[in-house]
């Protein structure tokens, strides 16, 4: 239950500061009369597109004033846009300027909105020039703490005739300007809308990754830990491609959040590759694969750190190209793994990097056919969440594996710590009359050493059953069902008397009247398991009876069956104590009454009767004794 509220508090969280950002725009654009004249003067709700408006000049020595570039902007080799989404350069090019106007007419009555729908889009800077006058550097409107946003938005002041914009872009993204021109409530509308469907896609994934922490304190599993790790920069590496990192976190500049992401692609391809030599074992398994990742584990920390240093401008393009191959060799080796040894938990690994390489084939696709850039956004947040889902999944049910394994190796510890600490007890009672009966056999008279053999006999019988039952438990798991066990032919009342004699001794020894009628009947049995199971019910009924009490052994005719009955009166049993008598380690009496016992004589009868094919049968009433037997085949 603590975990649940774990997760829910953690959405909770999530949709608060979604919240916030959304009644922060709202607040923003709550004057009702705001698109009354820029709807009139269009006709319709929305703005026409702005990429047709726009002229590109490229800044190859990047020395242009704003002045200069937008001169140049403005001359007959301008280039235009053939479309919204055109490439105009690889990353780390020359700056790019992009120039518009825009007439007074389209205002509403307090501004307007220019978004670069560009989340990962982190030098830009823009100018304006209003009404013919100077040019002026323009903050955005995160910088300006006017708000946070998805993505770079500029509050553009109304002029009386005409503003001039100037849109500069450069740094280590490829040069697009998906330049958006909005009324302030529908900016609005479409944020909400988006930060709406974030919150739901990562709801998910962040849900799964706290409860697999949750489920983790008391595990000390590094594969599990490698995998959350995994799933938690996923998560990250999602927010940042998606603008949701600088949207929740206002004092993170886009740079900044930039470098965040770009290490958490890091951290997430080094710890994919140790968490792949631990999870497929690929040291014992695959020792070609297990080199492989082991040179690609030193690329990657000696790669990215030289980059860093010496060409920071070039580290996400070497993400973008070793993140894909890492991914493509990934998939391959999670496929053979999971062809070789097919498992659920193989599945969700090769799922995991499926996914990952279908994502960068968009985006490869994007850059040749240079679809919208929001599109392939959506596409890696998406593949970011259903990534960190996936692992979240994957440690959730690896954790919950763990822990089932760990309480089974700690529920056999219980029970074989209470079998090595009640041996003692249960052994030392025969041993020690063992020992009397030797010394007493030393000195007695003839006549009395054929008692004093069979009550040896007795004893020695009963360390012999507990040494089955100790066996029988030290496999933890039931062992499998034997052959079918060898019958005789025998006179039931010769067995009978065979086992009275035996216990005879320990009856007189406790004052106890022990008898049994005399049977006619033949039966076919198992000679030694009947001998091991009437041995179990006398020796209960005589540690029950009190001195001056009776114990019969004796049978009845009944639906086929000869039924063995041994019959007490004894301390009896309630209801309760009735229905779990035949479970191991029941006790019925505490030990001042019962003796120093470990409890398994009724659970051996249950055992052997269930074994041989036997019905059982047990009548009790607390205070006045005790009826039990099984049911043998008549001749």
């Amino acid at each position: 239950m603590t975990e649940l509220w774990r997760c829910v508090g953690l959405v909770v969280w999530l949709c608060s500061g979604l919240h916030a950002a959304t009644a922060q725009i709202n607040a923003t654009t709550s004057e009702p009369a705001l698109l009354t004249s820029a709807q009139a003067a269009l006709g319709s709700s929305s703005l026409p597109a702005l990429w047709p408006q726009l002229r590109i000049a490229v800044d190859t020595q990047a020395a242009f004033t704003p002045e200069q570039a937008w001169q140049h902007t403005q001359a007959a080799d301008a280039l235009p846009l053939r479309h919204a989404n055109q490439v105009l350069s690889a990353p780390n090019g020359p700056p790019h300027w992009a120039g518009f106007s825009v007439r007074q007419e389209v205002f509403g009555s307090s501004g307007l909105w220019l978004s670069l729908k560009s989340p990962t889009q982190d030098h830009s800077r823009v100018w304006l020039r209003v009404d013919g006058q100077g040019w002026q550097a323009w903050p955005d409107m995160q910088q300006s703490g006017e708000g946070s946003y998805l993505f770079p938005m500029w509050h553009l002041p109304m002029p009386a005739h005409q503003l001039d914009v100037l849109v500069r872009l450069q740094g280590v993204n490829r040069v697009q300007f998906p330049l958006d021109l909005q009324t302030p409530q529908a900016f609005a509308q479409q944020h909400w809308r988006l930060m709406l469907l974030m919150g739901a896609v990562l709801a998910v994934p962040l849900m799964l990754v706290v409860f697999a922490l949750s489920l983790m304190p008391h595990l000390r599993s590094p594969t599990l830990w490698l995998f959350v790790l995994m799933a938690m920069c996923e998560v990250l590496c999602a927010s940042w491609i998606s603008g949701l990192l600088c949207l929740l976190w206002p004092a993170l500049g886009r740079a900044q959040a930039a470098l965040l992401g770009s290490f958490s692609y890091w951290v997430l391809f080094v710890a994919s590759i140790h968490h792949a030599r631990l999870f497929l074992d690929t040291a014992q398994r695959h020792p070609l694969a297990h080199q492989v990742l082991n040179v690609g584990a030193w690329l990657w920390y000696v790669l990215v750190p030289l980059c860093v240093l010496v060409q920071p401008n070039w580290l996400r393009s070497l993400l973008l190209w070793g993140g894909s191959l890492h991914a493509l060799g990934m998939m391959v080796l999670a496929w053979r793994s999971w062809r070789l040894s097919p498992s659920t938990q193989r599945v969700l690994f090769a799922s995991m990097w499926l996914v990952y390489v279908l994502s960068a084939v968009v985006y490869w696709l994007y850059r040749w056919l240079e679809w919208p850039l929001l599109t392939t956004l959506g596409v890696q947040f998406v593949q970011g969440a259903l990534m960190a889902s996936l692992m979240g999944w994957s440690a959730c049910l690896q954790v919950i594996q763990q822990r089932m394994a760990l309480q089974r190796s700690v529920s056999i510890a219980q029970a074989r710590h209470r079998w090595y600490a009640a041996a003692q007890h249960d052994l030392w009672q025969p041993l020690q009359s063992m020992q009397m009966f030797a010394k007493a056999l030393l000195k007695a008279s003839p006549e009395k050493r054929s008692s004093l053999v069979a009550a040896m006999q007795l004893a020695s019988q009963s360390v012999d059953d507990f040494m089955q039952h100790l066996r029988y438990w030290a496999k933890e798991e039931p062992p499998a069902p034997p052959d079918i066990p060898r019958t005789d032919v025998i006179a039931l009342a010769d067995l009978l008397q065979d086992l009275v004699d035996e216990f005879q001794p320990l009856a007189s020894m406790r004052h106890v009247v022990l008898r049994h009628p005399r049977c006619k009947a033949r039966v076919r049995v198992n000679v030694q398991a009947v001998q091991r199971m009437l041995r179990n019910l006398l020796s209960n009924a005589l540690q029950y009876t009190p001195a001056g009490g009776r114990v019969l052994l004796g049978c009845k005719r009944q639906d086929g069956l000869l039924w063995i009955l041994c019959m007490d009166n004894g301390s009896g049993m309630n209801s309760q104590a009735a229905q779990d008598c035949f479970n191991a380690f029941t006790r019925l009496a505490p030990d001042d009454e019962g003796g120093h016992h470990l409890g398994l004589g009724l659970f051996s009868v249950k055992q052997l009767a269930l074994q041989h094919q036997m019905p059982t049968r047990l009548h009790s009433i607390e205070g006045r004794g005790t009826v039990i037997g099984f049911g043998v085949p008549l001749i």
